[in-house]
């Protein structure tokens, strides 16, 4: 398969925020200032995660929040986001 790798403006909490979705990833990622503007409560993992970004050698992912909606092309859909300090 090959991966595949979209970039866009989509509304995430009636708020454009830029993501990056991977359609073959097994988790979602947004950076935490998107959800503590608009007061989302989020909880502590059991695990945290490293990930591994362009802009920084590795994150530590330790916060998500639970089944935060997401449209894409007017569809709503519901998700986990692992948040990225």
């Amino acid at each position: 398969m090959t991966p595949v790798v979209v970039t866009s403006i989509l509304s995430v909490l009636n708020r454009n925020a830029h993501i990056l979705i991977d359609l073959w990833a097994t988790h979602s990622f947004a950076f935490i200032r998107i959800f503590t503007s608009v007061g989302v409560v989020s909880r502590f993992l059991d695990d945290s995660l490293a990930v591994s970004l362009l802009i920084r050698s590795v994150m530590v992912a330790n916060r998500v929040c639970k089944n935060k909606e997401v449209i894409i092309k007017d569809q709503e859909f519901l998700i986990d986001m692992i948040l990225l300090d």
